[in-house]
């Protein structure tokens, strides 16, 4: 460090949560992301039919109105429970660390590889490239607090109802970590997990921004559908 301080390397845009890879905290925050995007809202519509408080409001207001407000509220509940602590984690990282413009040559430490999803933004406007990935992560958190929205209708225990999609998570993780063993003669390059993909720093594969969309178009519609056909249509 004494004669190459290596500048480029010391800041805040790798080392904030969704930029370092070592400590328990980021493994934590994206291991555990969907479990806190469903806890906030999503359970709520199965607690209140259990304490039979939904008929009191569906009697009053009518469903359309109750499902459709119930899936607005869980979405953006999920969306700002996780936007703002990644919002607040880089605004204290960088008042201690410099925000240091990037440098390709450093990518081995910046973990944005040369590529990647949105790696000409990290190493042009690394501050375009940080906001795009907390509307990111906060965007597909609402979509999977819809889709646990749209679970409780089907489950009627709290705690396997916030439990299933977290479990699907991460068996969706541990899928993408064997595809490159289990298809002799290729080498998978595409990363298909949430849990990983979210993290603004490549750890295992690039990001693929047309397999993100599919994969968050796909559980909104499934959402939607369960929620029109068991909440709205329901008689």
């Amino acid at each position: 460090m004494i004669s190459n301080e290596l500048f480029p390397v010391w800041t805040s845009f790798n080392y904030w949560i969704g930029g370092e890879s070592e400590s328990l905290a980021y493994s934590a925050f994206y291991t555990l992301l969907p479990m806190f995007a469903i806890l906030p809202h999503s359970l709520s519509c199965l607690q209140e039919k259990k304490s039979t408080y939904a008929n009191q409001i569906l009697v009053r207001v009518g469903r359309r109105p109750y499902y459709l407000s119930k899936g607005i509220v869980c979405f953006f509940a999920a969306f700002i429970t996780i936007v703002i602590p990644l919002i607040l984690n880089f605004a204290v990282t960088s008042a201690y660390i410099p925000s240091t413009l990037p440098q390709i040559n450093y990518e081995i430490y910046n973990h944005v590889y040369f590529g990647s999803m949105w790696a000409d933004l990290f190493y042009t406007y690394p501050l375009l490239y940080v906001i795009l990935y907390i509307l990111l992560d906060g965007l597909f958190a609402g979509v999977i607090a819809l889709f646990g929205y749209a679970l409780s209708f089907y489950i009627t225990n709290q705690f396997a109802a916030a439990a299933i999609p977290l479990l699907l998570f991460w068996g969706i993780d541990y899928l993408s970590g064997l595809l490159a063993r289990a298809i002799p003669g290729t080498k998978w390059t595409y990363e298909i997990s949430p849990i990983a993909y979210l993290h603004p720093a490549t750890i295992r594969y690039d990001p693929n921004a047309f397999l993100i969309v599919i994969e968050a178009t796909i559980l909104f519609l499934l959402a939607t559908i369960i929620i029109y056909k068991m909440g709205v249509r329901h008689e």
